[in-house]
């Protein structure tokens, strides 16, 4: 998978989430590959912005769910505020904890 290829997000927790793509589904495009000290991470803008707990969001923040499994099959995603965006674009470190977690489910090329 390169920058700039559309995903999609295959939502398997919350059970009943729902976006603008669909049940259970978001679509994006990854715009970058981040090393963490857990591994490494992928940089999603979604589609069509959706709304989280009273806050839309635009841009995601996929890290593996499990040491050792393949960043590809199961992620915890986060939201990324504008701010966070701006950090992690710039070289920022990529935080490992403290964004809120949205979504638990797995990437694939769309």
């Amino acid at each position: 998978m390169e920058i700039g290829d559309r995903v999609k997000v295959v939502v398997s927790d919350p059970w009943d989430f729902v976006s603008p793509d669909g049940d259970n589904a978001v679509a994006g495009r990854l715009i970058r590959v981040l090393r963490t000290r857990l591994g490494e991470a992928l940089l999603i803008e979604t589609s069509k912005p959706f709304v989280v707990h009273e806050r839309e969001v635009s841009y995601l923040l996929a890290l593996h769910r499990h040491m050792g499994e393949s960043i590809w099959d199961c992620v915890t995603v986060l939201e990324v505020s504008p701010q966070e965006l701006r950090e992690l674009l710039s070289g920022g470190e990529v935080p490992t904890t403290g964004l809120p977690t949205i979504i638990v489910g797995s990437v694939s090329r769309a």
